[in-house]
């Protein structure tokens, strides 16, 4: 289990319990979420809080910090990717990624809870471009190759589905153990 990443605070089952909140009361935890400046909050954004309510119902000091994470274009997105490499986060005890842009950053207990990549570049490669171009598969190369690295020093890779750690895996070639809150 990847679960010692936390050392002698690491999340088990027997941590439910009411001695739960103490074990966990004052660990630093960065949130990291994204999503569009504008719309309706969807499911992923539910998902977020659900994990931030748990972490703090165990005890977490949690700062959730929301990048934007519009991808109109393919300059926009390398923004979005070099904005979270910039985040100054260290003085956290934990971070949590959860979808592209927010794995990009640097941190020695870096956890990532993934909810998904920028899939048109993934299995939506083909349906978001018909007809793609040399220009389009170097984009999509460029965006693999700048996540590998980032993603490889991550202490702890989870994800919210099956189907999010199989594409995780053919895409990237790394595995993610699935956990999902239980409803």
């Amino acid at each position: 289990m990847q679960n010692e990443m936390l050392g002698d605070k690491s999340l088990d089952a027997q941590d439910q319990g009411p001695g739960a909140n103490q074990r966990f009361k004052g660990v630093r935890v960065a949130l990291l979420t994204a999503g569009p400046t504008a719309g309706p909050a969807g499911g992923a954004e539910r998902h977020f809080q659900g994990l931030h309510d748990g972490l703090v119902a165990i005890g977490c000091d949690v700062q959730w910090i929301n990048v934007p994470a519009d991808e109109p274009d393919f300059a926009t997105i390398l923004q979005n990717y070099e904005h979270c490499r910039s985040l100054d986060l260290q003085s956290f005890d934990v971070v949590i990624s959860t979808k592209a842009p927010t794995y990009a950053i640097e941190h020695p207990a870096h956890v990532m809870h993934l909810v998904h990549t920028i899939r048109a570049f993934d299995d939506m490669f083909d349906t978001a471009f018909p007809e793609p171009n040399a220009v389009l598969y170097k984009q999509r190369a460029q965006i693999h190759a700048m996540e590998f690295e980032p993603l490889s020093r991550v202490k702890a890779r989870f994800s919210i589905g099956k189907e999010i750690s199989d594409r995780l895996y053919r895409w990237r070639g790394m595995s993610a153990e699935v956990i999902h809150r239980r409803c």
